[in-house]
């Protein structure tokens, strides 16, 4: 946790990106991940792609790794005439702040799989890379929901 109040987790952390990708890298390896990828987008890594076995085959995932909420929220926190000022270290500590909370993620959601408390398309199914080069959660957000059976009015 973080020492400061109202403090973000893992707000500290001091690793590197690149650090981090490794250990999620080493990390998916472990969990049986195959094709493991990154996706750049100016000279930075913005997501993490593999596949892995599942009872119905090979499934392909995509983990974006979101590191822009962090930065707006560690820019709020200064005054406005010190936000200019704190913009390249910001930046980059919410870089850091994203892998770790992403690699953090992955730990877990890997333990609930590997104690058979859930599958792994259960955790990482809003992850999954569609045909149509977005997310299952990004497909079925940008058709407002309404594919979902919870979400269909009453008649």
């Amino acid at each position: 946790m973080s020492s400061k109040k109202n403090g973000l987790y893992l707000e500290t952390t001091s690793i590197d990106p690149s650090k981090t990708v490794g250990e999620i890298h080493a990390l998916l390896m472990r969990a049986g991940a195959g094709k493991i990828m990154t996706e750049q987008s100016g000279g930075k890594i913005i997501a993490m792609q593999f596949t892995m076995q599942t009872p119905r085959g090979e499934v392909p995932f995509c983990l974006p790794v979101q590191s822009e909420p962090i930065f707006t929220l560690l820019q709020k926190r200064h005054s406005p005439n010190l936000r200019e000022k704190n913009k390249i270290h910001d930046r980059l500590q919410a870089e850091r702040i994203a892998w770790r909370l992403v690699f953090r993620w992955l730990q877990a959601q890997i333990a609930f799989i590997e104690t058979g408390m859930v599958t792994t398309v259960e955790v990482f199914l809003p992850y999954v890379a569609m045909s149509s080069g977005v997310t299952f959660y990004k497909q079925i957000e940008a058709a407002g929901f309404k594919s979902l059976p919870l979400l269909e009015e009453k008649r």
